[in-house]
Formats: C-alpha cells, sequence, structure tokens
C-alpha cells in the first residue's frame, strides 16, 4: 500500500512539473508570503540542523521546491517532513546529494506557519571558515492551492557558518603610549590565539610650558613662537599672523597702455611696496567705421577694412557669404514609421537647402481591442491598436471556452465570468484533475480488492 501511495504521488508531481515553468522568486518583504532557509552555524566536524520555513502563509495543497547546497561543505545526513504540510503525500529525494527536489500533495489548503522541513547537515572536517549557501527555487506553478491558483512565495535563501568559537580574554597592552603617540591593546582568543579585538590607548600627552616669542611678524611676513614639554623636552613651534597690509581704496597706474603695448594697474600698500590685484590695461587701437572694400553674395565672402585715428594701422576682416533662406516648407509628411521631408529657399539665388522630418512613432491606445473572438474549441486574441495606423502590440490570447474580456477594461477580473484569477492559458487544472481521479480509481480498487481477500480468509 505505502508503495502505491507513493507511486500515485510520484505521478501527480510529475503532472504538475511537466505543465510548470521554471521561475526565480524576488527577496523577502515584511509581510509577503515567504520560504526562508535558516542560517545557522557551527564547526568543522559538527552535525546542524537546517529549517526550510513558510511565513505568511495564504494556503497551499500542493507544493514542489528544489534545494542547492554547498557539497564542497556541507553533506546532507538526512531530510524530515515539517508540520506545515502535514498529513500530506510527501516525497522525498532517492539520493541525498545537491540539488534534491521536496513534494507534497493534500486535498486541503495548509494555511499554517511553520517548518517545512527539516534539513541535517555533517559540517566536512575539510571546511574552511565562512559561509556555505543553501538555496531554495520553485516553478511558479508547482506551488498552488486547492483552487489549484498558483501560491507566489518569496525566498529568503540559508547558510551554514563554519566558524570557531572564539572565547575573548582580557585586554592586554600590545604598544605602550608616549606623549606624542597613541599605544595600543589587544583582545585575543583564549582558544586559538587569534586576536579578536584591537583598539588603541590615548597619548599621555605633552606638559607645555608658556609660548615665547621667537621671531616677531611683519606687515608680509609671519613671526613664530614656541614652547617646550618638561617631561621629554620636544619644542613645539607655531606661526604669529602677519600684521597684514593696509591696502589703498583706488587702483594706481603703474604704465599707460599704448597702441602696440599692454599697460598694468593694481592696489599699493600705504605701509610697504606690496601690490595685489595687477590688472591689465590691455594695448588699443583707436579705430574708425568700417568701410566695404566688396560686398559679400551667396557663395563667395566680402571684405572690409578700418584705420586707428592714431598710429595709422589698419585692420581688415571678411564678410562671410551667406544664403538668405526662407521658412522651412514641407514637401513629405512623416508617418509613424516613415521620416518625412522639408526644403527652403534663398531669395536671392534660390538655392534649395532639404532636411529630415523625424518619424512621429505610434500614437498607442489605452484599451485593447478584440481582434477575434474566442470560441468552445479555438482561441481568440486582443491587442493594442495605433489610433494612425494598422500596428498593433501586446497580443495577448484569449483561451478557447472563455468569455472574451471588456476591451474597455481589459485588467478588471470582475469581467471573468470564470474565476476572479486572470486566465493565463494553460490547460493545467483540467489535466491535473484526470491524474488526480484516475489515481483515486485506482486506489479504490486495491482497497475493495484487498477486503475481499481480508473476507476470503
Amino acid at each position: 500500500m505505502k508503495k502505491f501511495i507513493a507511486m500515485i504521488t510520484s505521478i501527480c508531481l510529475c503532472a504538475v512539473a511537466f505543465l510548470s515553468t521554471p521561475a526565480l522568486v524576488s527577496a523577502v518583504g515584511n509581510n509577503e508570503a515567504a520560504f526562508v532557509v535558516e542560517k545557522v552555524s557551527g564547526y568543522a566536524g559538527d552535525e546542524v540542523t537546517v529549517d526550510i520555513n513558510v511565513n505568511n502563509n495564504p494556503g497551499i495543497a500542493t507544493a514542489k521546491v528544489t534545494v542547492t547546497y554547498d557539497s564542497d561543505v556541507l553533506e546532507l545526513k538526512s531530510i524530515t517532513n515539517g508540520t506545515v504540510m502535514e498529513g500530506a503525500l510527501y516525497q522525498g529525494p532517492q539520493y541525498l546529494e545537491s540539488p534534491f527536489s521536496l513534494s507534497w500533495v493534500v486535498l486541503e489548503n495548509k494555511t499554517s506557519d511553520g517548518v517545512l522541513a527539516t534539513l541535517t547537515f555533517a559540517i566536512k572536517d575539510s571546511a574552511e571558515l565562512g559561509d556555505a549557501s543553501i538555496e531554495l527555487t520553485y516553478n511558479p506553478k508547482d506551488v498552488i492551492n486547492l483552487e489549484e491558483e498558483p501560491v507566489t512565495f518569496a525566498v529568503e535563501n540559508g547558510s551554514v557558518t563554519v566558524n570557531c568559537n572564539h572565547v575573548a580574554g582580557t585586554w592586554e597592552e600590545e604598544n605602550p603610549a608616549s606623549c606624542t603617540e597613541k599605544g595600543t591593546e589587544v583582545q585575543k582568543c583564549t582558544k586559538c590565539g587569534v586576536v579578536l579585538n584591537r583598539r588603541d590607548t590615548d597619548a599621555l600627552g605633552h606638559s607645555f610650558g608658556k609660548w615665547e616669542t621667537v621671531t616677531s611678524p611683519d606687515c608680509t611676513n609671519k613671526g613664530s613662537e614656541k614652547r617646550t614639554c618638561s617631561v621629554c623636552q620636544y619644542t613645539e613651534t607655531r606661526d604669529i599672523d602677519p600684521l597684514g597690509h593696509s591696502w589703498e581704496s583706488d587702483y594706481t597706474i603703474d604704465k599707460e597702455a599704448t597702441c602696440t603695448e599692454d599697460g598694468n594697474q593694481s592696489i599699493h600698500c600705504s605701509r610697504c611696496d606690496a601690490v595685489k590685484d595687477s590688472q591689465v590695461i590691455p594695448k588699443s587701437h583707436k579705430y574708425g567705421e568700417w568701410i566695404v572694400d566688396k560686398e559679400a553674395t551667396c557663395t563667395e565672402d566680402g571684405s572690409r577694412h578700418r584705420v586707428c585715428s592714431v598710429c595709422k594701422a589698419e585692420e581688415t576682416e571678411t564678410i562671410p557669404a551667406a544664403h538668405q533662406f526662407g521658412e522651412w516648407e514641407t514637401i513629405t509628411a512623416p508617418t509613424c514609421t516613415e521620416k518625412g521631408s522639408e526644403q527652403r529657399t534663398c531669395s536671392v539665388c534660390k538655392e534649395v537647402e532639404t532636411r529630415d522630418i523625424d518619424a512621429t512613432g505610434h500614437s498607442w491606445e489605452t484599451e485593447f481591442t478584440i481582434d477575434k473572438e474566442p470560441t468552445a474549441t479555438e482561441d481568440g486574441s486582443k491587442s493594442i491598436h495605433c489610433k494612425n495606423c494598422d500596428a498593433v502590440k501586446d497580443v495577448t490570447v484569449i483561451p478557447a471556452g472563455t468569455t472574451a474580456t471588456d476591451p474597455t477594461e481589459p485588467s478588471s477580473p470582475s469581467d471573468s465570468s470564470e474565476s476572479d484569477v486572470p486566465q493565463t492559458g494553460d490547460s493545467f487544472p483540467v489535466e491535473v484533475l484526470i491524474v488526480f481521479f484516475v489515481a483515486a480509481g485506482a486506489l479504490t480498487v486495491l482497497l475493495v480488492v484487498n477486503k475481499k481477500r481480508v473476507r476470503s480468509k
């Protein structure tokens, strides 16, 4: 009988796995339904237990999960079914190797939180210190409730930390402090001698006397003063700020500018020869008005000149050629996917300049349009249409045998005549029910035969 039940369980779970698509799950939130793999620690040679817990359970009837662990560090010794799926048809792995799968099937919704399964690991003697990962994954359609609806769980992976059980000793002086230098002291593990903590000890500090002037400051130069430690005779010196300049409020012209040479001006100190904010007075000609020597055309540069009234120096300049273009006019209007073009014309020489106009891009409707109504045997379809052309996107299958969703409210669950759960197009529920009823019938026949044998005895 136990072998038969195990066989039936395997058939059901294989059907579920066949109809599922592997997927990863997200990290755990505060109030999310979640599979949480315990984080534990131990030492090389120890055995540790790791619980796979279920938090915020919304209710599940069928579950299949895959566990992968670091086999270089850990050796799986045993697996114990937990309390969450108590009474379910349970199937564990044939071999305790990474990765392995765990499966449960029960004819009710299990809604309690707690332990899904307990894993017992041996930490290998060769294991190095650090974390050995234990990861859980599942296919979204491998975890469903009694109504055959997928139930989403976040996953928090676990680990086994291999460490030394340090015992901290007393603080010991490592380096003594001096007047100017900090010292250090350490706290070591009494078992392995590893330094667990290190901290600084404050410098003792100098015992200084009074400050004595060494050099007096002046207008531009710092002065200095010193003091001496009475313990170690260390001498500390510091600067005395300069007195600072007494700056005049107006600039003094140090050199007049000419047509060919720069001049300069600066702010002078009233107490010494120091200057600041020295500025160049640019050399400059006294030019008259521009005289045009040659007018520019659409295609040829022109020229002009001007003369300095002081030194008679002459400056020439090019007048760039330039068209007299009018406004841009559209030649070909752009579409959703194709560029358009526009042009403008010079009013003088009639030169024409052309450039592209970027495609406008699609203007998508906000609601689905039903392109094909589903029938009892054929799928239908719906999509989002462009307002300006025949383009479509987000083509969605409407399963056969269902009522098409109202195109004005494509995402509203209340418009479905079958269920409040969005239809995915999978045939999973019907096939699983067929498998389940076949298995149940076989089990009933076996029980009847067994009773007849008992009566005949």
